[in-house]
């Protein structure tokens, strides 16, 4: 009997000790678990009540607005340079998105900073050419590398020469980004219309139009929408009549595609084509004759085309794109 008295009682105390190394276990489990919620509910309260005043408290980086630029081109002090030596000659920029203008040098010898014909139409310009004046940068050297910058704040259009060679003239429009914002613009003919301009693909063509054999102008800012602060890929800056083509990747762009971002976007557009769409039409391209839909003539470089309604001018046009009209990839000169 005492045998088994001992016997049991060691049953019982094995049971008590086995229950007691369960209980442990138990209370280390819920622990582990009553701890994890609350790093869980700690995370979530830190996320929701510290990280916006650390957001706030963190300065934000914002991106800074595109830089217009415009060259001297080689020989651009000569009678007979392209647009007054100057690349653009008329410059069209949107504030707080590519109004800043800087201009170099890539002709052989130096050139004065740009210089306003009028000091009060931009103040802060003449002032700001005056400042760089008395640091004694009164030239730009050649080579590219020197510069000259301003920002445009004061809305119109600025008229500039240059010193010594006042032949050298060109222009800045400054237009506004106020205009209230509206959905965004159309894609036109599978164009997009981009808050700045796209220069993986750069190259130029030149449009010319008659009516009855007088010259009809192409208008400035052709696919340039101050109001959505925005570029099409086949716009005009000037009335030269030169298009623009500045995409952001390679590939064909059509002179039927330009004429339909006209017809949305430009001056007139859908009205003067109303006027002579009973007019027989007759397409030249580098001089020649061509005989099919303007629809599918492709915009190459240096494409010289003329669209004459009605009866042809006595002569077709030539223009002279100047040096800096090779096509260019990634900003890069191709032949």
């Amino acid at each position: 009997m005492n045998d088994l008295h001992v016997v049991s009682h060691l049953i019982k105390v094995e049971n008590q000790g086995c229950y007691i190394y369960y209980m442990v276990k138990k209370i280390k489990y819920e622990m582990a678990v009553i701890v994890a919620v609350a790093i869980g509910i700690s995370y979530v309260l830190f996320l929701v009540f510290v990280t916006p005043f650390m957001d706030n408290a963190r300065p934000h980086q914002q991106s800074e607005p595109a830089v217009s630029t415009v060259v001297f081109v080689e020989g651009a002090s000569l009678a007979t340079a392209p647009n007054n030596g100057i690349e653009p000659k008329i410059v069209t920029v949107i504030v707080g998105l590519n109004n800043t203008v800087r201009w170099i040098n890539q002709d052989t010898i130096p050139h004065g900073i740009p210089t306003p014909d009028d000091d009060n139409v931009d103040p802060d310009f003449a002032k700001a050419v005056l400042l760089e004046e008395s640091k004694n940068h009164f030239f730009i050297m050649p080579g590219g590398k020197d510069s000259f910058q301003f920002t445009f704040t004061n809305l119109g259009q600025i008229d500039y020469h240059m010193v010594p060679h006042p032949q050298m003239r060109g222009t800045v429009i400054v237009l506004s980004n106020s205009a209230p914002k509206t959905e965004a613009p159309p894609i036109i003919s599978g164009i997009a219309c981009n808050r700045t301009e796209q220069l993986v693909y750069h190259i130029h063509a030149h449009l010319a139009l008659f009516v009855n054999g007088t010259r009809v102008q192409v208008p400035a800012n052709i696919g340039v929408l101050s109001s959505s602060q925005c570029f099409y890929w086949l716009h005009t800056h000037s009335n030269d009549g030169v298009i623009h083509v500045e995409s952001p990747k390679v590939k064909t762009f059509t002179l039927g595609q330009f004429l339909e971002i006209w017809k949305q976007t430009g001056d007139n557009g859908g009205s003067f084509f109303s006027s002579v769409s009973s007019l027989p039409l007759r397409i030249y391209v580098n001089g020649t004759e061509f005989a099919g839909n303007y629809d599918d003539l492709k915009l190459n470089s240096r494409e010289q085309i003329t669209l004459a309604y009605g009866s042809p001018p006595g002569s077709i046009p030539s223009y002279d794109f100047g040096n800096l009209d090779k096509p260019r990839v990634n900003n890069t000169e191709i032949q």
